[in-house]
């Protein structure tokens, strides 16, 4: 299940035909340009790399992470960890939930990751949904742990030195 409509899905098959980038026979859908491909859909091949790093994760036991809504779904299929949100729309709550508890004060995020049952945090300061978080509320929860600013109930967790994130146990 993707999320995606199949109106949706049928316009982008088409275009990706109109621009000569796939062919059909009977049931199959061949892509015949995958560098133009991932060029028209602005694709960054480092994301694939996602995977390993989200592993190192799986050192700690299970448990719900609050973590960006754009990095759920990816924590949930690398990981053997449950993540509050990700970027769907039957999902608006929850969604508004992690963008209420990063942009306001670190007691509020408190009370919503504890809403929610989250233990562990985990954050990636290079995601574009980060700068979002900056841009809106740079005195935010999420502001304030970017410049260092960690509340005392947030306990550091350890991740391989090279990591792009940051993870902290939520006491």
């Amino acid at each position: 299940m993707t999320g995606l409509t199949s109106v949706h899905v049928n316009r982008m098959l088409q275009a990706l035909k109109r621009d000569g980038l796939e062919t059909r026979t009977h049931r199959m859908v061949a892509i015949d340009d995958w560098k133009t491909l991932a060029c028209a859909g602005d694709f960054n091949p480092d994301y694939l790399h996602q995977d390993n790093v989200l592993q190192a994760l799986n050192r700690f036991p299970a448990q719900t992470v609050f973590t960006h809504s754009d990095l759920g779904p990816r924590m949930i299929v690398t990981t053997h960890h449950n993540a509050i949100s990700g970027p769907y729309h039957r999902n608006g709550e929850a969604i508004l939930d992690v963008h209420h508890a990063f942009d306001g004060t670190p007691d509020e995020f408190r009370a919503i990751a504890r809403k929610h049952g989250a233990t562990m945090l985990v954050v990636c300061p290079n995601m574009a949904e980060s700068t979002v978080y900056l841009s809106r509320a740079p005195n935010g929860f999420y502001g304030q742990i970017n410049r260092g600013q960690v509340p005392d109930w947030l306990e550091p967790l350890p991740l391989p030195k090279d990591s792009p994130l940051q993870a902290w146990a939520i006491r």
